[in-house]
């Protein structure tokens, strides 16, 4: 989407965006490789499983959310981002200002009407004035040819051009204005991609090719292609896919890599993808200094801030896999463990906000033969460790995700309260048991359990039902140690490794221990093999 003179928005200064926009660095990595339909359905399986909230007024329904995703500031007014209309109707609150409708993109019609997680994703709604709404109807979209049969400057239908075919009432389409074919086409990118498996009508032949892998009919994929390319991924797109994702938890991924398309439809659809084949989506030209060639960051500045002589990480991070805590006896003191909603797989994060904790990134979980497991915490998530105070009662300590930084002992006052103190106390000792489903229910007293409740969203102690939890712990590959341990006999003779076997200390432990910079690392003593966190 480029910016229009009927927008009285001024950017400030241009946004510089990653490749993934906000995403998390993993997010997409399980899509490499992949080519065509399997690369779509990939891409679904990263994407598909998401909050769904309630659909229509209130403060976590539709209309709450687009005060997040869909508003924008004209002549010092905030109003809903209608892209039917040129209307600037006040954003006053969470319910629909005169004339506004929640509009699907693809018309709910197309699957029978059935109010499903389609019918409530935001990816797919938006504020819409309510006579454009009712004139675009359920109409495909299209390029029209010839006088439209309406035209608001915005919202346009008409009959097709040629090749392109109609619905079959009066063989109308619904052509959006150009600074919003690319938001478009990208949704329903994402619509063919997250719900291929709903009961589609016969309307959705209008575009669609029921049966077919690649489900879009060939005019369709061209003109979307077309629209994508024309019109790139905005500014706009990219603040709303991050504030969407702040609400259901995924993402559109042809958003966050611009040409994706081009790998499930287009002429790359027999190329096996990779993230490094996406550019940086174009971003609109700073409108207060559009000339200005200088780069914020010293382009020609060689100087790393870490010292790249200096061996040492003062905050290393051990490699290895977190697996799904299975049983009580899973749980001890030697190890990290990372809490992870039941349903929507959000961490808990380590900050603290008043009487809870925040939620943290996704975890990417996969499936083996040892269980649920995933490779790495996005930064922020919390890092505990037990301390056990007789039979399954424990001290929680949250550590950063550097693992070097104690910030303190999971407490809870109070119900619905949960956060960080310095030191242990009653308050601070948790119930901890597993289900055999492998959930996690940790009891702080008569304060409730630790739960997450995905509507606020937080983590915090409730006697009502909230999300469960599930634990996850590190395993950390210990390294195979060779050679005879000198002076075998001497029970305080360590030889100490770093995470990646590199011996790095050697001689009485407490001297050895004293020597390191702070870190985790492997530890023989007579012959046995020890992590410890320094």
């Amino acid at each position: 989407m480029r910016l229009r003179s009927f927008l009285t928005l001024t950017y400030i200064s241009c946004v510089a965006a990653s490749v993934m926009g906000a995403a998390p660095d993993y997010y997409y990595k399980s899509m490499e490789g992949y080519k065509g339909t399997s690369l779509r359905k990939a891409a679904k399986g990263v994407v598909r499983q998401h909050t769904v909230i309630s659909y229509g007024a209130g403060e976590n329904s539709t209309w709450g959310a687009f005060l997040s995703t869909d508003t924008r500031i004209v002549d010092g007014k905030l109003c809903w981002w209608d892209m039917y209309s040129d209307n600037n109707v006040a954003a006053t609150g969470a319910s629909p200002g005169s004339g506004m409708n929640i509009e699907h993109s693809i018309a709910n019609s197309w699957w029978g009407g059935t109010k499903n997680d389609a019918y409530k994703d935001l990816f797919e709604l938006n504020p819409s004035d309510s006579k454009a709404n009712s004139a675009k109807s359920n109409y495909p979209y299209g390029e029209i040819e010839g006088t439209p049969h309406y035209d608001n400057g915005v919202t346009r239908v008409g009959h097709p051009k040629a090749g392109q075919t109609g619905s079959s009432q009066g063989n109308w389409v619904y052509e959006p204005i150009d600074e919003y074919k690319g938001d478009f086409a990208r949704s329903v990118f994402y619509m063919f991609t997250v719900y291929d498996d709903l009961s589609w009508s016969s309307n959705t032949a209008w575009m669609y090719t029921p049966g077919s892998d690649q489900l879009l009919q060939d005019w369709a994929i061209e003109m979307l292609i077309r629209w994508s390319k024309m019109d790139p991924v905005s500014e706009k797109e990219i603040k709303r896919n991050d504030a969407v994702y702040g609400i259901q938890h995924n993402r559109n991924p042809y958003i966050d890599l611009p040409g994706l398309e081009e790998y499930v439809w287009g002429d790359k659809k027999n190329v096996a993808f990779s993230l490094s084949y996406i550019e940086n989506p174009e971003i609109p030209v700073d409108p207060v200094d559009p000339v200005d060639p200088v780069d914020p960051v010293d382009p020609v500045d060689p100087v790393d801030p870490v010292d790249p002589i200096d061996p040492v990480d003062p905050t290393p991070v051990p490699e290895g896999i977190w697996y799904a805590v299975q049983s009580a006896g899973d749980l001890n003191g030697e190890d990290f463990y990372a809490i992870v909603s039941a349903v929507n797989h959000v961490f808990m994060s380590d900050t603290g906000a008043g009487k809870y904790m925040q939620q943290g990134g996704l975890a990417d979980i996969r499936t083996s033969s040892k269980g649920d497991y995933f490779n790495e915490v996005p930064d922020g998530t919390a890092l505990l460790k037990l301390e056990n105070a007789g039979g399954d009662k424990y001290y929680i300590s949250v550590y950063d995700t550097h693992y070097n930084s104690h910030r303190g002992y999971l407490n809870s006052t109070a119900k619905k309260s949960v956060n960080l103190a310095d030191s242990k106390s009653e308050s601070a000792l948790a119930e901890i048991s597993i289900t055999n489903g492998g959930e996690a229910e940790i009891k702080f007293g008569s304060n409730g359990n630790l739960l997450y409740n995905s509507s606020s969203p937080r983590f915090t102690t409730y006697t009502s039902d909230q999300e469960h939890l599930r634990l996850f712990r590190l395993d950390v590959p210990l390294p195979t140690v060779v050679g005879e341990i000198i002076n075998d006999d001497a029970d305080d003779y360590v030889r100490i490794f770093s995470l990646q076997g590199v011996a790095v200390a050697e001689g009485r432990e407490s001297e050895a221990v004293g020597a390191l910079h702070d870190g985790i690392y492997i530890v023989v003593r007579n012959g046995k093999t020890y992590k410890i966190l320094k």
